[in-house]
């Protein structure tokens, strides 16, 4: 059956405006679920639209906790782990049989790396702890396409200082190799992210420490078998503290971005490329309009080699989401910022990039009295922007740290939110948020309507196509269904939560037969149901 739905949403305006102002898409809310924690540290997600978060429970000490939830939202299993102190996890993979694997810190006695893998159901395959006397913590995990499994991050070494070292597994958890990277002054040096090319040649990236110069960019690279290939290291304008944050493997490049200190311009993005031997394509700075804080947080990479780079970044007005578009040799494309309602700080956290390369960025608008609230803007290819999405969450602070976006379009934003009258900084919840998009035609018009309603529906009789219109005063989870006389369900219109407006929803009849059919909303706690015919 082929069923148009126009959708037109009214939303609540001060001016009147006698003009329609059309969008290109809608945004709706699927579901949001919530898990007592501390902090969302990853999420993933698998082809088959499994969500996986992992994240530190705040107990006596921390703990940590998985979570597996199906497309639906339902809660699949969790798991928790903990130590006899403090255990935080980092960072979270699947493969393609829906084994999860988790990687981070664990205390006995002192911190040592964590590495768990659990089945399809969540159950515990192995667990491997690796660590000397020192406080030594993993950081990024990734798999290759057999399934061997890649850890990184810092282990103490007998001077007191960090080694970036890199672990490899087999897939039933046997230690296959361990490599170390000691700078030649003797510094901190620590894996942050690790991937892994078709051909098992692995790429770590983190930080390095140089007298004089803090921490610089560090980029290693080792082949299947552990032997280094080479190493980079990066030092920014002004000689002081350079971080990555994000790093991305291509068929042909190694991008890195972060934020690095300029000369008199504070913290500026660095984004930089190299190519798969080791040589500099390009390393880019991004100096915000204030001269002063500027952090790059993520990146995606497009199949054309053009880069896009979101974090926050300081105006006048405080912290604004700031996004930039490299084209594949460096040059600056676009730069889009973003500034709350309040004009006060917004962190843009996390980037994702679909099919279309259309880009997406997520992070938390501040509103007032050090609440914040998730907010997610979409964007073209060419900067345009398409949408922004604020999540709707009376009396509740939420904010927005990873996002994926799966082949259908479908969203998934992963962060953290607390309990009413709670305040930033004091999350006790872990937030996972499934977004869908629609092709329909969004008009928004002047008035908010003040109570649910449901119209009889026009033309009636009808053939083959009819108008159904509702109205919902709030933010309401809907379902719009439509079923024939003997109360069969023939057709479902709407199932998902909406925004507060007015809809008028187009159905299509042609696939049915003659005769009378029924059509039901729901709607909060509002319920009706009108009847009409379709006379062929």
């Amino acid at each position: 059956m082929k069923t148009i739905i126009f959708i037109f949403l009214i939303a609540l305006t001060v001016v009147c405006r006698s003009q329609i102002i059309q969008e290109q898409s809608y945004v709706q809310q699927v579901w949001k679920e919530e898990f007592g924690g501390e902090e969302l540290m990853d999420m993933v997600t698998d082809n088959a639209g499994n969500v996986y978060i992992t994240g530190s429970v705040s107990d006596l000490n921390y703990d940590w906790v998985t979570i597996k939830y199906s497309p639906t939202g339902e809660r699949l299993w969790f798991t928790d782990f903990s130590g006899n102190h403090a255990d935080i996890p980092h960072a979270i993979a699947v493969d393609n049989l829906g084994n999860v694997y988790v990687t981070g810190e664990s205390y006995y006695l002192t911190s040592d790396f964590y590495t768990v893998k659990y089945n399809s159901a969540g159950v515990e395959q192995w667990a491997n702890r690796y660590g000397g006397p020192g406080n030594d913590i993993a950081y990024s995990i990734a798999l290759d396409e057999n399934r061997n499994v890649y850890v990184t991050g810092g282990d103490m070494n007998s001077y007191g200082n960090l080694d970036c070292v890199t672990l490899k597994y087999t897939p039933g958890g046997t230690l296959v190799w361990e490599k170390k990277y000691e700078s030649p002054n003797n510094g901190n040096d620590k894996g942050t992210s690790v991937a892994v090319d078709i051909y098992g040649s692995i790429y770590v990236a983190g930080r390095t420490e140089n007298p004089g110069t803090g921490y610089d960019y560090l980029v290693l690279k080792y082949n299947s078998s552990g032997v280094q290939q080479w190493v980079r290291t990066y030092d920014g304008l002004g000689h002081g503290s350079d971080m990555i944050r994000k790093m991305v493997l291509t068929s042909n490049a190694v991008y890195v971005t972060g934020y690095s200190d300029g000369e008199g311009t504070g913290k500026d993005y660095l984004t930089i490329k190299y190519n798969l031997t080791g040589g500099l394509y390009y390393a880019k700075r991004y100096n915000g309009p204030s001269n002063d804080e500027d952090r790059g947080e993520s990146l995606v990479v497009d199949n054309t080699g053009n880069a896009y780079v979101t974090g926050y970044s300081k105006s006048n007005t405080g912290f604004d989401y700031a996004t930039v578009k490299y084209n594949s040799m460096g040059a600056l494309q676009w730069l889009n910022r973003e500034d709350g309602v309040n004009h006060t700080d917004d962190y843009a956290r996390d980037i994702a990039i679909d099919g279309d390369g259309d880009i997406y960025v997520t992070g938390e608008f501040k509103k007032a009295d050090d609440d914040y609230q998730l907010a997610t803007v979409k964007y073209s290819s060419s900067g345009t922007q398409k949408w922004l999405k604020k999540l709707y969450y009376p009396g509740k602070t939420s904010e927005g740290r990873k996002i994926i976006v799966d082949a259908s379009e479908n969203i998934y934003i992963g962060g953290m939110t607390d309990l009413p009258g709670t305040q930033h900084g004091f999350y006790n919840e872990f937030l996972v948020v499934k977004y869908i998009q629609s092709p329909y035609l969004i008009q928004s018009r002047i008035e908010m309507p003040s109570t649910f309603s449901l119209s009889q529906n026009f033309p009636n009789p009808f053939n083959p196509v009819t108008k159904i219109s509702f109205s919902i005063p709030n933010n309401s989870y809907t379902k719009l269904v439509v079923f024939d006389i003997s109360g069969k369900q023939v057709a479902e219109l709407v199932d998902n939560e909406l925004d507060a407006g007015t809809y008028n929803i187009d159905f299509d009849g042609s696939s049915l037969a003659s005769g009378t059919y029924f059509y039901r909303i729901t709607s909060g706690d509002f319920t009706d149901v009108r009847k009409m015919v379709l006379v062929k």
